[in-house]
């Protein structure tokens, strides 16, 4: 059974990016390069409604893969909370930046708009 990690809970505050979850899936396929693209496109997926649940979603985007990408998104997510910044002279939006470019840095492969969700997520925990 697959676990959600949810660590912190605001009411009110919903993500607004969009990711083309389906597009990436396809890219990837097409490739035969899974790794990267699906794990993209798992954050993307997995965070969209953060920190509302999106399971379903997920499943039917994943199906019987949904299980081995959903610990790797918490993985991730683990790593990215787990980010320790000098707040020194940086704002909430220069933070999550921050944030961004530690994990382009440790992920090369993983979208600008996985990236964005990754510190769109930092920020909303440590507001």
């Amino acid at each position: 059974m697959r676990q959600h990690l949810t660590l912190s809970s605001r009411a009110g505050d919903a993500s607004t990016t969009s990711c083309s979850f389906r597009s990436l899936v396809g890219t990837a396929a097409r490739r035969g390069d899974f790794e990267q693209p699906d794990l993209s496109a798992a954050i993307c997926v997995y965070l969209k409604n953060y920190p509302g649940q999106n399971a379903q979603q997920f499943d039917d985007v994943f199906g019987d893969r949904a299980e081995q990408l959903c610990e790797r998104v918490l993985e991730i997510l683990t790593e990215t909370i787990k980010i320790d910044l000098d707040w020194t002279g940086l704002t909430l939006s220069n933070g999550g930046k921050a944030v961004q470019a530690i994990m382009a840095e440790r992920h090369p492969g993983l979208s600008d708009e996985a990236l964005l969700h990754l510190g769109n997520y930092y920020t909303y925990l440590v507001k």
